[in-house]
């Protein structure tokens, strides 16, 4: 399947990419939820591991593919815990169509790593925006919503994370 090479259509924007960047070191495991033209840009500079629902983006670039296709609206957890075995120090949450697709991760919290830093795309569609406020604020997470290019995003940074926050005149290549 060939995927638009377009920054922010069907993809994370520049701005979040350049976020992710400034976050998480060169080298580094990225676990992403979804898989897409996105994954090619940043397996140039990470080792990924790409949670996916639909088969036909499966194996598609230079990831560690799950194939974990869906239950209730979002990916099947119990691939998820049977493959995912490799740490990760990031996370990216982009796919899975259903606009509410935060509630399959907030329901399945408890599993997953927050001790790294957490990047939300898409909080331009209002529930994925409401669902991501109320489960940070609820757990009490550090975060960070950035209103810049095509569509907004958040950051949830570890609860120890004494670093600079990204400034979005910041580019990283």
């Amino acid at each position: 399947m060939e995927l638009p090479a377009v920054w922010g259509v069907h993809s994370i924007s520049r701005e979040l990419f350049d976020c992710i960047r400034h976050f998480v070191p060169s080298g580094s495991a990225l676990l992403e939820f979804g898989s897409g033209w996105g994954t090619g840009q940043l397996a140039e500079h990470y080792k990924m591991i790409s949670i996916e629902d639909h088969g036909n983006f499966l194996n598609l670039y230079n990831s560690q593919y799950i194939y974990a296709p869906r239950i209730d609206n979002w990916y099947g957890m119990e691939k998820i815990r049977e493959e995912l075995k490799s740490p990760y120090d990031g996370v990216l949450v982009d796919g899975n169509s259903d606009d509410s697709r935060l509630q399959g991760l907030i329901a399945n919290a408890s599993f997953f790593n927050w001790e790294i830093p957490w990047f939300f795309d898409d909080l331009n569609i209002n529930i994925i925006n409401v669902d991501f406020e109320r489960f940070m604020r609820d757990t009490n997470r550090p975060f960070v919503k950035y209103q810049c290019g095509l569509k907004p995003f958040g950051v949830v940074l570890p609860s120890a994370w004494s670093g600079t926050l990204w400034n979005p005149n910041e580019v990283k290549t």
